[in-house]
């Protein structure tokens, strides 16, 4: 598509991702920081910000965690699961995608087409999820949004300690 209305080329698109009916007050906790610093401009004034592995929004739902870690495998830029209590209710968990013109969910991908092609992302991996129980729809609310009932997989990750609080880390913005 490349020249939308005016004629000029696209260079980005904007997809924005979030949780419909989450915890406005979920707390980020940064885990895993790493060398990298990255440097930015705001208001004429030099920043420098620390770079992590791992980001944890804690209470996202109430009983619930998102993880958001690098991919295991090359074929994901990045994965994200949830860490759920035994009494959590994941059929609350919704995903909201804005930007996009179309969505399609597979057992594995959700798939947004968007100006600039199609930018794919991994379902949201559960351990043990009865799949059954939470069939995954799409419903388009208003154009370029869509809000993603169950988008979630099952995952078979290894019993471990899902995280460690990091509540003594700063998080920097």
């Amino acid at each position: 598509s490349g020249q939308p209305g005016g004629g000029e080329d696209l260079s980005g698109v904007n997809l924005q991702i979030s949780f419909p009916g989450a915890n406005p007050r979920a707390t980020i906790q940064p885990l895993g920081q790493l060398d990298t610093r990255v440097n930015y401009l705001r208001k004429s004034e030099n920043r420098s910000a620390s770079t992590w592995n791992s980001v944890v929004y804690s209470g996202l739902y109430p009983g619930i965690d998102l993880v958001i870690e690098p991919a295991a495998s090359g074929s994901e830029l990045f994965s994200w699961r949830l860490v759920a209590q035994p009494t959590a209710d994941l059929s609350r968990v919704r995903l909201r995608l804005e930007g996009a013109d179309s969505v399609q969910v597979t057992p594995e991908q959700i798939l947004a087409d968007t100006p600039l092609g199609l930018v794919t992302l991994p379902r949201i991996d559960v351990n043990g999820l009865n799949t059954t129980s939470n069939p995954t729809q799409v419903v388009p609310a208003v154009q370029g949004h869509f809000d993603i009932a169950a988008p979630l997989r099952r995952a078979n990750l290894p019993q471990k300690a899902a995280y460690q609080a990091a509540g003594s880390l700063a998080y920097s913005t």
